[in-house]
């Protein structure tokens, strides 16, 4: 699957992102740097450089994973699984 940033000014297509076959939600962390991308079928979530869309790290977080939500400072994420 992939997804694909929209430029708000001009409603088109920015880039291309190649992410999980089965994503269940895409947030900009609180860095606003990175975007978190829960892949539920791999059971994690993967954490993409913003600025040059490149999978930076991933990160275990059950089956299902999906509806991310950045916690209180921003150390925390919350993921139903």
């Amino acid at each position: 699957m992939r997804s694909w940033p929209i430029h708000l000014g001009t409603w088109k297509i920015a880039r291309v992102m190649p992410v999980a076959a089965t994503t269940a939600g895409i947030v900009m962390a609180p860095d606003n740097r990175h975007l978190l991308v829960a892949n539920m079928g791999e059971g994690v979530v993967q954490v993409v450089e913003s600025r040059f869309l490149t999978i930076f790290r991933r990160v275990a977080a059950g089956t299902a994973a999906h509806n991310l939500q950045p916690r209180g400072d921003g150390r925390q994420l919350t993921a139903a699984a």
